[in-house]
């Protein structure tokens, strides 16, 4: 019966490609045979295809950028986001996977939500995969509904605490249809990941479901070779948005104390103007540089030229009380000390290695006392080799099998 060994297109043409298999003849029912042996056997050999969406600039999201680049190695990734000029810049050779940008019309506030969630959704209506991997909040209708209605696996990330971000502050309505929008959709969830350990408990215990902590650390480099000794005039580096909540207007208050002391901002967003302005007016203003958003793959070299980095938050929001931000764990891969807040996901990590000094308020007077003592010849070493230990063991290579292993894990429990 068997004639020849054929190369054969698939029925699914491009999205399968060719497959090797024998031609057994011309008959239907050997024709029907092979097409349901070619199906199941490129079923079981095929990547799976999981679809990570996401709302916001993705060129500036190394966290999702880690993650679409780690799971491609044992999937078929497509990254959604929305169409923005910034986002062109980034390209399925950059990362590994393919990016898709869907149009919007509306750029923010809750016309772009909903204008979003009915994009994803109809983009996904027509889209072969297996996963929906949901970022945030604001992915979850348009994704986990398309996902639930066509009974895909679905995976939760949160980012943040997001019915506890300071943009919701005094925003009732906004704050109750975000709750509303959790409560309905994450305990669907077939797996569900955040920041950090802290956040993961209150997410668990808020939706009774299992949250595992993935958290986002700097891919290893060559160690770096940073002074171990403070300069003359010392570089304090913010990088990150310019948004409230951040302590910048504090910090630029904080330069006056610290003579000879320069501050570099990397970074835009809602404050960039007002920040400016204030900047012009303060006595300190040939000492403040504004960089404006720099790409993650030269954030590094600038970061490594500065002598302290600052994370600085205020503690009205539970969204900054439990988060982790990506720039703790950037200055210490740059092997600059740091000043971070007083709360208890950095004491978690301050704890096991003295990386920076933990604050408890935001006066200028303060942090300014904070660079100072850092600063200070006798402790900047402390700090520095600190940073340089810690960045040997905080490193993105020591979550990606947890990552990996939870999503191989959440595929095979749904299939069976």
């Amino acid at each position: 019966m068997y004639r020849k060994a054929a190369i054969h297109h698939s029925v699914f043409g491009g999205i399968l490609g060719k497959t090797f298999i024998p031609s057994f003849g011309t008959s239907t029912s050997h024709e029907y045979t092979l097409q349901s042996y070619e199906i199941v056997y490129l079923s079981a050999m095929k990547k799976k295809h999981l679809v990570i969406a996401v709302t916001n600039n993705l060129l500036y999201d190394q966290r999702v950028q880690r993650i679409s680049s780690a799971l491609s190695e044992e999937y078929k990734v497509t990254l959604v986001g929305r169409s923005k000029s910034g986002n062109r810049g980034l390209e399925a050779g950059n990362i590994g996977v393919d990016c898709v940008w869907l149009p919007c019309i509306f750029s923010s506030g809750k016309l772009f939500y909903f204008e979003y969630q009915i994009r994803l959704f109809f983009f996904l209506l027509f889209l072969e995969f297996d996963v929906i991997y949901a970022v945030d909040h604001d992915t979850l209708w348009g994704g986990f509904g398309l996902g639930w209605l066509r009974r895909k696996v679905r995976i939760y990330d949160a980012h943040e605490y997001f019915e506890e971000v300071p943009e919701l502050a005094g925003r009732s309505f906004s704050k109750k249809l975000w709750s509303l929008t959790g409560k309905i959709w994450v305990p669907t969830a077939h797996l569900c990941i955040t920041v950090n350990d802290a956040l993961a408990d209150i997410l668990s215990q808020r939706y009774k479901m299992d949250f595992i902590a993935i958290c986002n650390m700097p891919v290893r480099r060559e160690r770096s070779t940073h002074s171990v000794s403070p300069p003359s005039s010392p570089i304090v580096l913010y990088q990150g948005v310019l948004n409230v909540g951040r302590g910048l207007p504090e910090m630029i208050k904080a330069l006056e104390y610290l003579p000879d002391t320069i501050l570099w901002l990397a970074g835009e967003g809602d404050l960039s103007e007002e920040l400016r302005q204030q900047a012009k007016a303060s006595p300190v203003a040939d000492r403040i540089v504004f960089h404006g958003f720099v790409l993650p793959d030269q954030l590094h070299h600038l970061t490594v030229k500065a002598s302290v980095g600052i994370n600085l938050l205020e503690g009205d929001s539970l969204n900054y009380v439990y988060s982790l931000a990506n720039k703790f764990f950037d200055y210490v891969h740059a092997g600059i000390p740091q000043i971070s807040m007083n709360y208890p996901v950095y004491q978690s990590f301050v704890d096991k290695f003295n990386v920076g000094i933990l604050i408890d308020n935001i006066e200028p007077e303060n942090i300014a006392n904070a660079i100072s003592h850092i600063l200070h010849p006798d402790q900047y070493k402390c700090y520095v080799d600190a940073c340089q230990k810690a960045s040997e063991i905080w490193h993105w290579e020591s979550q990606v099998p947890i990552l990996l292993d939870a999503v191989g894990l959440a595929i095979e429990n749904r299939n069976h």
